[in-house]
């Protein structure tokens, strides 16, 4: 929120007559946006799941966005469980709740304490949101957007994959990793893919039936000119060894290159 821009709030329980006094209010002082907190503190049903109830009650409070010009935001709540529905089928009652809105904001708390945005809008009005991580800028105390859950979560198992391959002085094979990591196999195989795609894990074998792929740790340093020549190797043992007296590797990188082709020899697999 910018400074000098004014902010009118009310605290405490709501009047029975709340919507009327709203409406005065806000012809009043002209917002640009009005949030109810929770919308059935303010709209009074009997039932919460009766179409017809909710949606006299909600018609009240869209009039002034319609009316007035103003942006209506109603926090809602919903049930336990539904943090993996999407946004149309969360709200908690009856479903004229996301019938009528123009758009959804869905926000859940995952298992790791992360907090998701979703959104869905009316046909025409929107793009969807994407189930995407929302982070609390900590040094400016801004809400912002981050990676989608699809890619966080990527990373997440990422990240546990080299913790546990950092740890390992052998190749292992996905049943392996899959063990401890755990997660669902199909996101641990496109994290995997991923690391192999950019170099920090080395994969080997041929993939086929008893001969599954295995994964090691890329423990050359990333800066090193020695790496790209390891990884993207497919010439003998005999040219790797050459490498050693290229001019453009460092003793660093010697020393790494002469540690991979020693690994190598031990298990047996130049």
């Amino acid at each position: 929120m910018k400074p000098g821009i004014p902010l009118h709030i009310h605290f405490g329980r709501a009047p029975h007559d709340a919507v009327t006094k709203i409406r005065a209010l806000t012809e009043q002082y002209r917002p640009a946006l009005l949030v109810i907190d929770t919308l059935f503190k303010v709209a009074k049903v009997k039932d919460s799941s009766a179409y017809n109830e909710v949606q006299d009650a909600l018609d009240e409070l869209l009039a002034l966005s319609r009316e007035l010009g103003c942006f209506v935001m109603l926090v809602h709540h919903s049930p336990k469980g539904s943090d993996d529905r999407d946004p149309i089928d969360a709200p908690l009652g009856s479903t004229s709740i996301a019938g009528m809105a123009d758009v959804l904001l869905h926000l859940t708390r995952s298992r790791d304490g992360r907090r998701v945005l979703s959104a869905a809008y009316r046909a025409g009005a929107g793009k969807d949101l994407d189930e995407t991580v929302v982070i609390l800028n900590e040094s400016t105390g801004v809400v912002e957007l981050g990676p989608t859950k699809l890619v966080a979560d990527e990373q997440a198992v990422g990240d546990a994959i080299l913790r546990f391959l950092v740890e390992q002085t052998e190749p292992v094979g996905e049943p392996a990793i899959g063990e401890h990591v755990g997660g669902r196999r199909q996101l641990r195989g496109k994290s995997l893919g991923r690391l192999v795609d950019c170099k920090r894990v080395i994969r080997t074998g041929p993939g086929t039936r008893g001969k599954p792929f295995l994964y090691e740790l890329n423990r050359i340093d990333p800066d090193d000119p020695v790496r790209k020549m390891i990884t993207e190797a497919t010439s003998t043992s005999v040219k790797l060894t050459a490498m050693l007296n290229s001019p453009g590797i460092g003793e660093e990188g010697k020393a790494n290159l002469r540690e991979y082709l020693d690994r190598k020899q031990k298990e047996g697999r130049r």
